[in-house]
């Protein structure tokens, strides 16, 4: 079947519901929490005052999806307009490069800092079907960009048939609990404009008191949820509160369990509140089925009946289909509302309706009345802690590893038996790989792998296996109540926190990242995969179900290479200002990462203009502190210097000081100070925000040249590698690691980075000013060991008891830098002293000593913010 023949009827954009806004009139369309308000004829004029902003032609448009009015006008416009338009959600910067990278979106709508920006793509023309309307993100684990490719009779459908079961009219009013660039959340703005109804748009949480307040002062009449959206509820007595506009609930995005559908399904009857469980994919728009409010008391496991317009039926193994009642088998799906297909690559989005029904993967049975049953899955995958795990990805990605296994799992574990391998260090392994919870795998060692008389693996016996490991019992609760929230205050106890807030755009930096990592992790058993762009919504939920179980301390723990190599570099800035050991370099990996981890944690705020910010946090937490030792330390030896008090004193040397060692920060505020006025200048930041790995290696070019520049015509030696001229290329470098994404860019990097050691090393001393041997051997071999790490082995793995010491060392390391001048002056010139070992224990002591002090300043700070704001909250 070809298809053509398949091929839905394609509508003209004037019979969408989007198209036909204006039959309206004057009706609320949305209203915003920041108190904007349009009428429908108001938000089609708006609509498509923004489609006539773009250049003429037909565009694939991507929309950084927000719960605000501008990117709702934008989708509007698309779908009025014929533009195809893919959401793109929060997943992540990784994920939305990828996107970009492989659709080449001709024009791209994203907030630049408090605006609105239509930023253009790479120029030249895109093959898109004339259907093709939305693009949408699966909810597969996998991270290629991948896109369910949806036809404008798709989404119109699906809009239709919601408002059709759901009784939907011009009088009703939802409150956005979703983002909507996930395919529930659309499907509720869809549903209602189709309907004549209202948008209450907001960004907020469902725990927070706003989001009641706007509920309350716009009578909102609808709440959608998925599944842990009704464990907020429960947690902020939903159903004890008084909602007079509140007429129906619904629910979908994965399992709701028995005992709470059948709770709000009592209490709803009572509230004389409507309340529909629903089942759906992305793949079909959005919905799939729904179970009547009369029915769900009786049948509370249930995903009901195919929703108007759709039909499901059954098939075997053989495809054949399955009838009668209580027959079980595939479920599969067929509706107008059905994808058209995936787009793996940007050539797919030229392609037509390449299916009539949706095998959902889901095995089902139908009861006597019609009803429909989730009892399993066909395919071999399994969905932990909201994540889908595919069983076959898992063994290919151990089987690369040179790990024989097999893996099953439920909802509740993933199984894996292992041969000739130590279990705990693949369950740890990955947990990582994975964004799971040590505590949600479960690993089993073979001699041999099970088989059934066939030959066949047995999944089920190392299923049950698996079930009855000791390991599974008896398990402790991880972090509940506010605990992440909690750790987040005392990292910024000056942030007015949210649930939606995340470490990155609270503006957090590599002085507060390990901290805050060990601290997550500690209370989920494992460290999420991108956490620090990851909400503390999200956070506290892996939190609320995490289990962690007690280590031996020689069991194997993984930890981020980033902070390994951070503990070790401090710990070798101490012993190189302590004695004449040939271990130098290590400074400059400070420097390396600084650059890395303002490409991670720095980079959005540059994106959004925000380099006065930056800088003012990094004069906060990194400045302040250093100020206050060298004023102490002027007004001790009663001198002037103005150098050191205008931080620019690297020019200079200041050598056998008891300032030298401070070099580092100048030069790190110099470099920053670069960063900050390149990211000033709009061409460039806007071709970092566009092309942001072309940016790194056009910055890392740039640095390169103005150091072999400055080798030749402003000789300086003497200085040591210690200004902006000679270090900025160390910077752009890490802010290029963390750009490299891809094999390919992993290679590229590889290679610059054995150039650059080979300069290093033996590069022509008049075009490559370098330390003498062995300093240049040590500082190339620093500088390969860790790129080398961070590109290839981004995580290593270390005993349970040297984790613990490699992270706190790593956390304090900016106070060890900062105290470590005292001990080593001290026992060298005060004291005499020569014992290495006993300098950097001190050092290394003290240090961590003024780190536990910060800690308890932050935290006092923050429990001081908090009862402020209860003094302001009533």
């Amino acid at each position: 079947m070809t298809a053509s023949d398949i091929a839905a009827p394609s509508i003209p954009l004037t019979a969408t519901f989007a198209g036909r806004l204006e039959a309206h009139g004057h009706a609320l369309a949305v209203a915003t929490d920041a108190g904007e308000r349009l009428s429908y004829i108001e938000l089609a004029a708006r609509a498509d005052e923004f489609a006539a902003s773009l250049p003429p032609g037909r565009h694939l448009l991507l929309i950084e999806a927000a719960n605000e009015l501008a990117p709702l006008i934008a989708y509007i416009a698309a779908l009025r307009h014929g533009h195809p338009v893919i959401m793109a959600g929060d997943g992540g910067a990784g994920q939305l490069q990828r996107t970009i990278e492989t659709y080449r979106p001709s024009v791209r709508f994203r907030k630049d800092g408090a605006r609105w920006v239509a930023e253009p793509g790479p120029p030249g023309a895109r093959n898109l079907h004339p259907d093709l309307a939305v693009l949408l993100s699966t909810s597969g684990s996998t991270a290629a960009a991948k896109l369910v490719r949806l036809d404008r009779s798709a989404v119109d459908a699906n809009a239709k048939s919601i408002g059709e079961y759901l009784g939907l009219t011009s009088d009703d009013r939802a409150i956005t609990t979703l983002p909507i660039h996930y395919s529930y959340g659309l499907s509720v703005v869809n549903s209602h404009l189709a309907a004549g109804g209202a948008i209450l748009l907001t960004a907020r949480s469902v725990v927070d008191d706003a989001f009641w307040d706007f509920f309350a002062a716009e009578e909102a009449t609808s709440l959608a949820g998925v599944p842990y959206t009704y464990e907020l509820f429960e947690r902020i007595g939903l159903r004890l509160r008084r909602l007079p506009s509140l007429r129906t609930m619904t629910q979908a995005g994965g399992r709701l369990p028995p005992e709470t559908a059948r709770t709000y399904a009592v209490w709803a009857r009572g509230a004389g509140v409507r309340f529909f469980v629903m089942y759906g994919q992305t793949e079909a728009t959005a919905r799939m089925a729904y179970v009547p409010p009369e029915l769900l008391l009786d049948n509370p496991g249930c995903i009901g009946m195919a929703i108007p317009g759709g039909a499901f039926h059954l098939v075997d193994e053989a495809g054949g289909v399955v009838e009668g009642p209580d027959a079980r088998g595939e479920l599969v799906y067929r509706g107008a509302n059905v994808m058209s297909g995936y787009a793996l690559v940007e050539a797919d989005l030229a392609k037509g309706r390449e299916l009539s029904e949706l095998p959902t993967g889901d095995l089902a049975m139908r009861d006597a009345q019609g009803l429909y049953r989730i009892v399993g899955r066909k395919t071999r995958f399994s969905k932990l802690f909201g994540l889908r795990i595919s069983f076959d990805e898992v063994e290919d990605q151990l089987r690369r590893q040179g790990v024989s296994a097999i893996v099953t799992g439920d909802d509740e574990l993933l199984a894996v038996g292992v041969v000739a391998a130590e279990p705990q260090v693949v369950a740890e392994g990955l947990s990582q790989a994975l964004s799971l919870p040590v505590s949600g795998i479960v690993a089993i060692g073979y001699d041999e792998l099970p088989t059934l008389s066939s030959g066949k693996m047995d999944y089920q016996a190392l299923l049950a296996a698996a079930r009855a490991a000791p390991s599974r019992r008896p398990p402790t609760r991880g972090g509940g109540g506010r605990a992440i929230e909690s750790a987040f205050r005392r990292a910024f106890p000056r942030a007015a926190i949210t649930p939606a807030d995340s470490f990155v755009s609270l503006g957090g930096d590599s002085l507060g990242y390990v901290a805050l990592s060990l601290d997550i992790e500690g209370r989920l058993g494992f460290l999420p995969e991108r956490w620090e762009e990851t909400s503390i919504a999200d956070l506290q939920a892996l939190a609320d179900k995490a289990v962690t179980h007690n280590r031996g301390v020689f069991s194997l723990r993984g930890v981020e290479s980033e902070v390994a190599i951070r503990a070790a570099a401090i710990i070798s800035v101490v012993i190189s200002h302590a004695s004449a050991w040939p271990i130098g370099g290590s400074a400059h990996v400070l420097l390396l990462l600084s650059g890395y981890n303002l490409s991670r944690y720095q980079g959005s705020r540059l994106n959004d203009g925000g380099g006065r910010s930056m800088l003012a946090t990094f004069f906060q937490r990194i400045i302040a502190p250093y100020y206050v030792i060298l004023c102490l330390y002027l007004v001790s030896e009663k001198t002037f210097d103005v150098p050191s008090l205008l931080l620019v004193s690297n020019f200079f040397g200041r050598f056998g000081s008891f300032l030298e060692p401070y070099w580092f920060l100048e030069a790190l505020l110099q470099c920053m100070l670069i960063f900050a006025a390149l990211f000033a200048v709009g061409p460039v930041r806007r071709f970092a925000v566009r092309r942001p790995w072309d940016f790194g290696l056009a910055l890392l070019a740039a640095a390169l040249a103005v150091r072999v520049i400055a080798s030749l015509m402003m000789p300086h030696e003497y200085l040591l590698e210690r200004t902006p001229d000679a270090v900025f290329y160390l910077l752009a470098f890490g802010w290029c690691l963390h750009r490299a994404t891809t094999v390919p860019r992993k290679l590229l990097l590889t290679l610059v980075c054995l150039l650059i050691a080979a300069l290093q090393v033996a590069g022509p001393q008049e075009i490559w000013e370098h330390f003498q041997y062995p300093a240049n051997v040590t500082h190339a071999l620093w500088l390969v060991s860790a790129a080398g790490l961070i590109l290839w082995a981004p995580r290593v793995f270390l005993p349970n008891l040297l984790h613990g010491v490699v992270g706190l060392i790593a956390a304090a390391s900016f106070y060890i830098y900062l105290t470590h001048g005292v001990p080593v002056h001290g026992f060298l010139h005060v004291l005499h002293v020569q014992n290495v070992p006993l300098i950097v224990a001190v050092s290394v002591a003290l240090g961590i000593g003024a780190y536990k002090v910060s800690e308890k300043v932050s935290e006092r700070l923050a429990r001081g913010q908090e009862g402020r704001r209860r003094e302001v909250v009533p």
